[in-house]
């Protein structure tokens, strides 16, 4: 692949959402949530890594979709409060 002909696009609330389901509750030193976030981080450095973009570009909750993320997920935990 041509990576300055490779575009990647990237469903940001899905990584989020399964990033949350998939890690152990990570906690910072001022006791706020941060798994999510680390799991996100690694997912985006393991695509980077595997394929080469010239242009990523990432995707996330758009206008008129009513907070949720698909008709399989009508509530966010609230430990997720960005996709609420």
């Amino acid at each position: 692949m041509d990576p300055e002909k490779t575009l990647l696009l990237v469903d940001g609330s899905s990584y989020l959402y399964r990033a949350f389901h998939a890690l152990p509750e990570l906690k910072s030193p001022k006791g706020e949530p941060t798994g999510a976030i680390y799991g996100v981080l690694n997912m985006l450095r393991k695509l980077a890594t595997d394929y080469k973009s010239g242009a990523p570009k990432g995707v996330g909750k758009g206008e008129g979709t009513g907070g949720r993320y698909s008709p399989r997920h009508d509530e966010h935990p609230n430990e997720l409060p960005s996709l609420r």
